[in-house]
């Protein structure tokens, strides 16, 4: 587990230098209600610099300033009481601009019990 007790304290919205690369880390709770399905994403719409995106320590996606992707499914499987995102930012040689970074329900779904009866006619 990579030690981050140096590193700098970022806020976002806000910027960073335009050398080198980045390592941005966030923990965060998840504990969905009983009887629920409610799937995470992570929108970093704005953000001017490709990233790699990390769910605890899984690569789970890579982000593109020029794509259309700006929401980064959370997989349900991987996701624990505590979790922890990891973003790591390329500079290269540009300001980089965070305007968001923000972990979101995306389609909450109540479990429902359906019955089908296949012995009707």
């Amino acid at each position: 587990d990579l030690n981050d007790a140096d590193w700098s304290v970022v806020s976002v919205p806000g910027s960073l230098a335009s050398e080198g690369v980045w390592w941005l880390r966030k923990t965060f709770d998840w504990s969905p209600p009983t009887g629920w399905d409610i799937p995470l994403g992570l929108d970093v719409a704005g953000l001017s610099c490709k990233a790699l995106i990390y769910l605890n320590g899984e690569l789970i996606g890579r982000y593109v300033p020029v794509g259309p992707q700006t929401v980064f499914h959370l997989p349900a499987p991987m996701l624990r009481q505590r979790n922890q995102l990891t973003l790591v930012l390329d500079a290269d040689g540009q300001p980089v601009q965070i305007k968001r970074a923000v972990v979101a329900a995306q389609f909450p779904v109540r479990h429902r019990k359906l019955e089908i009866d296949l012995n009707r006619g």
